[in-house]
C-alpha cells in the first residue's frame, strides 16, 4: 500500500470469538451452514445493514480522533466516506440505507452531549483484536474502542450498540451476555486493577414506525462475578463440542428444533429451507 492510498478499517467481527461459540448455542446445525459449510445468507435485514454501517462510520471517527490526540498522521477514510464505499461495495439494500446512516452518524459527531463526553478520554484502541486462551483454545475478541478515563484514570471497553430503539432494560440483558463477560474478564487479565469495566456506547438510529427520535446515550455495564467465574468453563465445553463436530457431516449436526430458534422476531432462520428441503413433498 502506497503511503496515500486511503483505507478502511474492519470493523467485522474478531478470528474466532463469542460469536462463533454463540452460533454453536443457538444451534449447532446453524454453525455448520455459517462457518464449516459457508453457505452464503439471506439478504440481511434493515436493521443489520444499519449497525454495520454505523460502526464502520464510528470506526473511523474515533480512530481520526486518536490519530489526532497522538498527534499523528492518518491514512483512513473520512466517516462518511467510509461508510458510503461500505456501501457500495455491498449492493443495493446497503445503499438503500446510507442516507439515513450519514444523517445518523453527523447527528452523533455534532451533538453536545457526545462531544463533552468524549473530552474525557484518552483513546488507547480501536477496532483492534486481542485473545486470550482457555486450555489449548484462542478465544478472540475486537474491542470496538478502548479508552482511559481522563478523570480516574482506569481503562474502560466501549462497545458501541446500535438499535432502532433503546430500551430501559437493554443494558440488563448485556450483563449476561457472553461477549460482555467476556470483556470483562479481558480487560481484568490485561489491564488488571486498572480496569474500569465495559461500558456501552448507545446509537439509537431510530425505526421506520413508532421508534423514537434518533438519540445517544451511554451505560455502564454491571459485572457479574459469578458469571465470571464460570465463563471460562463454559467457553471450553463448547469449544470441545466445536472440536468434536469439526469433521463432521451435516447429517451429524445436532438441530435445536424450537419454534424460538427457527423462527425469531425478525423472520425465519437464515438456513430455514435447508432444515426443511422435503417440505413442499410433505404437504
Amino acid at each position: 500500500m502506497s503511503h496515500t492510498e486511503k483505507k478502511i478499517l474492519n470493523a467485522g467481527q474478531s478470528p474466532f470469538g463469542w460469536h462463533r461459540i454463540q452460533k454453536f448455542m443457538h444451534c449447532p446445525t446453524k454453525y455448520y451452514y455459517s462457518y464449516v459449510a459457508k453457505e452464503p445468507r439471506g439478504s440481511a435485514s434493515s436493521g443489520l445493514i444499519r449497525g454495520s454501517l454505523l460502526h464502520t462510520g464510528l470506526a473511523h471517527h474515533y480512530a481520526i480522533m486518536k490519530s489526532k490526540q497522538n498527534n499523528e498522521d492518518h491514512n483512513l477514510h473520512e466517516p462518511m466516506s467510509a461508510m458510503m464505499i461500505q456501501a457500495d461495495e455491498e449492493g443495493e439494500s446497503w445503499n438503500e440505507e446510507i442516507e439515513h446512516c450519514v444523517e445518523v452518524l453527523a447527528e452523533y459527531m455534532h451533538d453536545k452531549q457526545v462531544k463533552e463526553w468524549e473530552r474525557n478520554w484518552e483513546i488507547l484502541h480501536v477496532e483492534d483484536v486481542f485473545a486470550m486462551n482457555i486450555e489449548e483454545y484462542e478465544l478472540t475478541f475486537r474491542a470496538d474502542l478502548v479508552a482511559r478515563n481522563r478523570t480516574d484514570k482506569r481503562v474502560y471497553i466501549i462497545d458501541h450498540k446500535t438499535s432502532g430503539q433503546i430500551r430501559t432494560d437493554t443494558t440488563k440483558g448485556y450483563e449476561s451476555s457472553g461477549q460482555v463477560i467476556g470483556f470483562h474478564v479481558l480487560g481484568e487479565k490485561i489491564w488488571g486493577n486498572e480496569f474500569g469495566g465495559l461500558i456501552i456506547n448507545y446509537v439509537q438510529h431510530g425505526g421506520k414506525r413508532k421508534t423514537p427520535k434518533i438519540k445517544f446515550e451511554r451505560q455502564s455495564v454491571t459485572k457479574s462475578e459469578s458469571h465470571i467465574k464460570t465463563f471460562a468453563q463454559s467457553v471450553y465445553f463448547y469449544r470441545k463440542l466445536i472440536e468434536h463436530y469439526k469433521d463432521k457431516e451435516v447429517k451429524h449436526y445436532p438441530r435445536v428444533q424450537s419454534e424460538f430458534t427457527c423462527m425469531h422476531k425478525y423472520g425465519s432462520c437464515e438456513y430455514y429451507d435447508k432444515c426443511f428441503d422435503n417440505h413442499n413433498n410433505q404437504q
